[in-house]
Parts: C-alpha cells; structure tokens; sequence
C-alpha cells in the first residue's frame, strides 16, 4: 500500500480516470510534503471520514480539484503543518468544519466551486498567516 512508502515526498495524480477513497494511510506518511490531485476525469474521489496519528505529519499542500465527493471531514484540522489547502471545483457538501481553524500555518485556502452550505465559521478568524481565502460559488 502506499502506506508503506516511508519516503514518500509528494504525490501527483494528474488527468488521470482513477478513483476511490484515498487511503488514510497516505495521510500519516511522515515525510509526505504535497497531495496533489487535478483534472481527474474518471470515477469520484472521497476523503477517508476518520485518520488518526497525523499530528507530526509535514504535509504543507493538499490540492484535491475535480471529483471529490462527500464532506470536508474534520480531521484536516490535524494537519499542523498544512499552509496550502485547495479543495476546488469538487463536490463537497455541508460545512466548513470548525477544524479547519486550527490549522495556524494555513495562507491559502481555496473552497471555490463545490456545495458547502451554512456560515463561515467562526474559526476562520484564527488563521493569523492567511494571504488567500476564496470561498466563492457555494450553495
């Protein structure tokens, strides 16, 4: 499983018709810098709805454009070192979860193009180090 790749330092899935769930495991890779999936144009994608043990991740880019489906799960507030996060175009639904907050090296965050309904949580306000929020074309 990619799991077990300890080395890891970034993974790219690009114009490509894959699909699935991306495995929780991919998420605890200790060296992993950048998730970066575009222009999938085959199955939907979903987020794992629960990964544990990812506090002393490196991750510092999730890019997800283009057939993800679901909600934004929570646990993306663990991602302590997460500075860039680009979930667009998919079609992510319900909230922005308060989690995301708690991401205090956050500078750019892209939600542009999916689902999400309610309010802007308030948690946004914590986010001392953001340069870009975009937030447009939601319910």
């Amino acid at each position: 499983t990619m799991g077990n790749m300890s080395s890891l330092y970034s993974v790219a899935l690009l114009f490509n018709g894959l699909g699935g769930e991306l495995p929780s495991s991919l998420f605890r890779l200790k060296k992993l810098n950048s998730i970066h999936l575009q222009q999938n144009f085959g199955k939907s994608w979903t987020l794992p709805s629960n990964v544990e043990d990812i506090d002393d991740t490196q991750l510092e880019r999730l890019v997800l454009t283009s057939r993800f489906v679901g909600t934004i799960p929570s646990w993306i507030g663990n991602l302590k070192q997460l500075q860039t996060l680009v979930l667009t175009q998919n079609k992510f639904e319900g909230a922005i979860p308060e989690a995301i907050g708690d991401l205090s090296l956050l500078k750019h965050l892209n939600l542009m193009g999916n689902n999400l309904t309610d309010t802007i949580p308030s948690s946004l306000g914590k986010l001392d180090a953001m340069e870009t929020l975009i937030l447009g074309n939601n319910q």
